[in-house]
């Protein structure tokens, strides 16, 4: 489901890319669903004293 709402952005919407992001590190289980959906690592960063790490997929 999510692959298709992520396929119909790309194609009716003409999207070149999405990124996510997930606070912390740690948190796994959103890590998990990034790495399902094949989005790939781009960076770890701190924001307002928080750590967050970022993923990407593109067209």
């Amino acid at each position: 489901m999510v692959r298709a709402v992520m396929e119909d952005r790309f194609v009716r919407l003409g999207m070149k890319q999405i990124v996510g992001r997930a606070a912390r590190m740690e948190n796994t289980a959103s890590i998990r669903v990034f790495d399902k959906l094949n989005m790939e690592f781009v960076e770890e960063f701190v924001e307002e004293g928080q750590y967050w790490v970022l993923y990407q997929v593109g067209r």
